[in-house]
């Protein structure tokens, strides 16, 4: 039963009749924003050791040997007090789970998921097509992951493979090469050229020449041969190929314009399908006749194929019309350099032409609203080898080995960063407020109005009820919750600070908690964690991949000066949390090879008493 079915509160009564009201009427009249919702809940038996040492046992239900019932579950829950020593044991915890989700997508597990090789046969399999090799593969890559999918490759199919091109990141090789990770690394004795340029997610001359490099090696080949293409996050920047009079610094000002006024990734990607040659369905026909296995690592909420990359293997045009819609609405009509903008109002005007090679199928609506115009190119095999939702799983499975239980909220988060901060702290506090009320033995009204602000902001009933339950269940059980979630947000930035969206994100949250916690001085135990990271190891253009905070993190700030409020106004996170406490809250892992969008992870221990 959800929290509003289990409070009693006579005094209150004609408030609480109107709360529940308005939340039923949300709750019927307002859909989830997307969201796509796993729960996992531990059921398995769990021993800790009391006081004298001896085993005990607890179910997933609370009963346990010698013990029963509630009054039992609070005794087992003294034994496993925390002292101050540790209490900042979560704040470990929500790295150790991101860092198991980050490796759970690196590339070399996904490569071999899909790539089965028949060395008897000379046959390559993947999915449900076979291909016959006899030193006829050539391999292309553009992305944050391509260098340890490329390695993979590798190794699998040996001498087939005749030559290849990568664009990946500058500095990556280095970057890997510090952290020991040389199984991302490509062989020695690598047939595959590396170029690494698009620094701080921005085309560049070096992506500039790779993207000419490939489009010369996959032309002219034959139908015997195989083009294997590699796909990941950030591809789209390392493969630019402006059509004519459009120039790479038209590029590289457009991407910068709709970045910095908050656009998401799928609506830069859709302008980008009409402005450069290989995107879009480029490059797979770019490589007609020859056969085109195309291996794709998600970077986009919904895995869109369409979209990941801005889909160079896929082809798929939005009416231009559309294109300008999104320039308008964001009104960067006179920001954005005049050689694009002449180039969309005439493919307005020329919206009936089509593409010869390919036979028209329906028009359909994107999730995202737009109108799409797709075929199929028969040479072409498309496949989806990883995601943030198999990150987010592995997060799961890790937070259980760990102790708590978690629950996958979404992995499909979006929105602007600030705006998801403040509502995963409301969230933080509202489950701190459900294990208060096992505590208190009652229900308050700021935990009723906080359960109608999250349904209004897009948290289904049906999720805050397996929240509310899962409290219960960690109560009895005297563990934490994790809320895992994934996704990608985006910032709007109107400051002149240094930061990322996680950055951002975290930084939001540490303002809300300590508002609605009410707090002046630093708790003595922190009880809600948050981290906020990317999977890529790049935060915005920083050098951390996102912050992990708690609710005294603000507090903590204020007392050394910092003004959280002014660095959040100014789009400044990074400056603030490298900073404070030297910046312990950073989260710092370098290039990682990889890239699934980001990962939140919000931790709820289990408090040892009431809240004041």
């Amino acid at each position: 039963m959800g929290l509003l079915w289990q409070i009693c509160l006579p005094k209150s009564l004609r408030l609480v009749g109107r709360l529940t009201w308005q939340l039923q009427k949300i709750t019927t009249n307002t859909k989830a924003r997307g969201f796509r919702t796993f729960s996992y809940v531990c059921s398995e038996p769990q021993y800790f050791k009391n006081k004298s040492g001896r085993p005990v046992r607890i179910s997933s239900f609370g009963s346990h040997d010698n013990l029963q019932g509630k009054r039992n579950a609070s005794s087992v829950r003294s034994e496993l007090r925390l002292e101050p020593a540790e209490v900042q044991a979560e704040h470990f915890h929500a790295r150790d789970i991101y860092k198991v989700a980050v490796t759970a997508v690196e590339p070399r597990q996904m490569i071999e998921n899909v790539l089965q090789y028949d060395e008897k046969l000379s046959t390559l399999t993947i999915k449900d097509k076979s291909y016959k090799l006899d030193h006829n593969v050539y391999v292309v890559g553009f992305g944050k992951a391509v260098m340890g999918m490329a390695r993979a490759v590798e190794q699998i199919l040996g001498d087939h493979i005749v030559s290849g091109i990568l664009s990946v990141p500058r500095g990556q090789t280095e970057s890997l090469q510090q952290k020991g990770r040389g199984d991302l690394l490509l062989q020695p004795e690598t047939k595959i050229r590396i170029y690494e340029g698009g620094q701080k997610n921005l085309p560049d001359e070096v992506a500039h020449q790779a993207a000419l490099d490939i489009q010369e090696l996959v032309s002219n080949k034959k139908d015997t041969d195989l083009i294997i293409a590699l796909i990941s996050g950030g591809g789209s920047p390392l493969l630019p190929s402006p059509r004519p009079p459009i120039s790479l610094e038209d590029l590289i000002i457009l991407t910068k314009e709709l970045t910095s006024h908050g656009a998401p990734m799928r609506d830069i990607n859709v302008i980008r399908k009409h402005i450069e040659v290989l995107k879009g369905g480029g490059l797979g026909m770019a490589a007609r006749p020859a056969q085109v296995a195309s291996l794709i690592l998600s970077d986009i909420i919904g895995d869109p194929l369409n979209l990941i990359a801005s889909a160079p293997t896929v082809y798929d045009q939005v009416p231009a019309r559309q294109c300008m819609e999104v320039i308008n609405r964001m009104h960067l009509s006179e920001k954005i350099p005049q050689s694009i903008i002449d180039h969309l109002q005439k493919q307005v005007t020329e919206e009936t032409a089509k593409v010869a090679y390919r036979k028209p199928a329906a028009t359909f609506t994107l999730g995202t609203g737009y109108e799409s115009q797709t075929g199929e190119q028969s040479w072409v095999q498309n496949v989806l080898v990883g995601s943030n939702t198999q990150a987010c799983q592995a997060a799961v499975h890790r937070a259980k080995e760990l102790g708590y239980l978690p629950f996958i909220l979404t992995t499909e988060l979006e929105g602007e960063a600030r705006d998801i901060g403040k509502m995963l702290g409301k969230l933080g506090v509202f489950m701190l407020m459900c294990f208060d009320r096992k505590l208190s033995r009652h229900a308050t009204i700021p935990t009723l109005r906080l359960e109608l602000d999250l349904v209004q902001e897009g948290i289904s009933k049906i999720q805050i009820n397996e929240i509310v339950n899962l409290v219960d269940n960690a109560y009895n059980m005297g563990k934490g919750v994790v809320i895992i979630s994934g996704g990608e947000t985006v910032v709007n930035v109107k400051g002149k600070g240094k930061g990322g969206r996680n950055q951002e994100l975290a930084l939001a949250a540490s303002l809300k908690l300590c508002e609605l916690l009410k707090l002046t001085t630093p708790r003595p135990v922190a009880d809600i964690t948050l981290l906020s990271a990317d999977t890529d190891g790049e935060d915005g253009s920083c050098p951390a991949a996102g912050a992990v905070i708690n609710e005294n993190f603000a507090v903590e700030a204020a007392a050394n000066g910092f003004l959280c409020e002014k660095h959040l106004d100014d789009n400044d996170s990074y400056t603030l949390m490298s900073s404070v406490k030297k910046g312990s809250h950073l989260v710092v892992t370098g290039k990682t090879g990889t890239n699934v969008m980001d990962i939140q992870i919000l931790i709820v221990r289990c408090p040892t008493s009431p809240l004041k």
